[in-house]
């Protein structure tokens, strides 16, 4: 009897304990209907007990504590108190779609393919941040002031990148965008320093205000988005930036009308490069062009050459084509036929425009404003021919600037002279501090070894070169001589 008491005490202990393991193993693999926790991030697979699912899970956060929703305790992101500086978004997580009376759950395979707004926004410490293929979404403020953060995998599937998503992420070096993006949000990469270089793929549709505000160590950009007309004010305005390269699947930028919405908008590009399997742009000189090179684009804010002689085959200057104050001088082509507005806006060193032909069009309003030092626009016609053009609008020269009408032929503006090189100086021996010189007799004034003039630094009366002391020592001599005296000057010379 005692004996099968013991093996009923033991076989409802182990029932007991079987039932706690149970109920422990569920709590872990997840911890709400809907919510799954995997390596401490929470998943989110949008449906709640007993609804069927998409097969698709939203990663909502990192876990840390117990919140309540619905009456069931559920594991929700508040601040990582513990991690590795590393995380790695799993493919797919297992969400509860399922909870019967019998105590029976039934779980779903979900893909990840969401990161939820503010999922790990300001978490130092993160360093490195790998998501799966199936992420095609990364929410608002996603990774936002996680100023820690130097390597983000993103997946080729990835078709948007939403507000502030990596804004403030200080440390982060490179990013490489997937070819599949369409859209990149306001500020999504704002105030990111370190970021040297970026690529626009093909696939974007638009960007956001502002996206790259801030970046400045960032030099190069590719761009291979078809048309860049869908953008935000100051979208790629960024003070770092020097060389633009458009590749051949660029086929629109749109008319510069507001350089604050526009490619052109950082203050320090020096270069223009375009593939030359574009068919719709082109570059010369580091000069931007349409494919025929008949229409001047973009002339680089900071390129550094004095004068400029645009191609022959140009015959219009578009909207703020030079905004440059490096140059000087400026050789317009015998075809030029159109100067937009604002074609020549800011060039505040720009001196001369030499020859405006007389095919003129048409110079727009403003076409040579905010340039002062503009005195001579050289016109290759009569004034009367220049009177005549059919549209020249109010303020199409600088009001302080001449017209000079042709028989005038403007200054050859040559490149200054180099500056003429100072001859080295001789090597002058250093003299021993014990030597004494050696002239010839008293009225030497050179030393035979080491070329002394004792009468270099001499100011007695005797170096005088006026009449009044040439009399008076005539007279001192002749009575030295007389007298026999030996007059011998402060230099050591006998002066008689």
């Amino acid at each position: 009897m005692k004996k099968c008491s013991k093996r009923i005490g033991l076989l409802f202990l182990v029932v007991i304990i079987g039932m706690l393991f149970t109920v422990s193993v569920s709590a872990s693999e997840c911890n709400s209907s809907g919510y799954d926790c995997v390596n401490g991030i929470l998943f989110d697979g949008g449906f709640t007990i007993g609804d069927k699912g998409d097969g698709e899970a939203t990663l909502v956060g990192l876990c840390d504590g117990y919140v309540n929703r619905n009456g069931v305790d559920i594991v929700y992101h508040d601040k990582l108190t513990s991690y590795t500086d590393t995380i790695i978004i799993p493919e797919t997580v297992r969400v509860l779609t399922g909870a019967y009376s019998s105590g029976d759950y039934r779980y779903e395979d979900c893909k990840v393919v969401r990161i939820r707004d503010h999922a790990f926004w300001a978490e130092n410490g993160i360093k490195h941040v790998s998501l799966p293929s199936t992420v095609n979404y990364i929410g608002e403020s996603c990774f936002d002031g996680c100023r820690d953060l130097k390597v983000v995998d993103l997946p080729a599937n990835l078709n948007e990148i939403w507000h502030r998503a990596f804004r403030d992420c200080e440390a982060l070096e490179e990013i490489n965008i997937p070819d599949n993006l369409t859209y990149i949000g306001s500020s999504a990469f704002e105030n990111c320093k370190k970021l040297k270089e970026i690529y626009l793929p093909e696939t974007l549709t638009g960007i956001g205000a502002d996206a790259f505000l801030g970046t400045s160590n960032l030099k190069n950009v590719s761009i291979g988005m078809v048309d860049f007309t869908k953008i935000g004010e100051r979208a790629l305005y960024s003070e770092g930036i020097e060389n633009i390269t458009l590749t051949e699947t660029v086929a629109n930028i749109g008319k510069i009308t507001d350089l604050s919405v526009h490619i052109f908008d950082s203050p320090n590009i020096k270069k223009v490069t375009v593939d030359e399997a574009n068919p719709y742009y082109t570059s010369e000189d580091d000069v931007l062009f349409n494919k025929e090179k008949t229409e001047l684009i973009y002339y680089p804010i900071r390129k550094e050459d004095k004068s400029y002689t645009i191609p022959d085959s140009v015959e219009k200057i578009c909207s703020y084509s030079f905004h440059n104050e490096n140059l000087e001088y400026v050789e317009l082509p015998d075809n030029l036929k159109y100067i937009e507005e604002r074609g020549f806006e800011s060039c505040s060193n720009l001196k001369n425009v030499s020859i405006i032909p007389n095919g003129i069009e048409k110079i727009a309003e403003k076409a040579f404003i905010y340039n002062s030092k503009l005195k001579d626009i050289y016109f290759n016609g009569t004034q009367y021919e220049w009177e005549e053009v059919k549209e020249i609008k109010n303020c199409a020269v600088y009001p302080n600037a001449t017209i000079h009408f042709n028989g005038e032929i403007p200054p050859i503006i040559d490149p200054p002279a180099p500056e003429p090189e100072e001859p080295d100086e001789p090597d002058i021996p250093e003299i021993p501090s014990d030597h004494e010189h050696d002239y010839d007799d008293d009225e030497d004034e050179i030393c035979n070894t080491c070329g002394y003039d004792r009468t270099e630094n001499c100011n007695c009366r005797c170096h005088d070169d006026s009449f009044f002391a040439k009399i008076f020592w005539k007279i001192t001599n002749f009575f030295n001589k007389l007298f026999k005296k030996n007059a011998i000057c402060d230099c050591g010379i006998a002066h008689y």
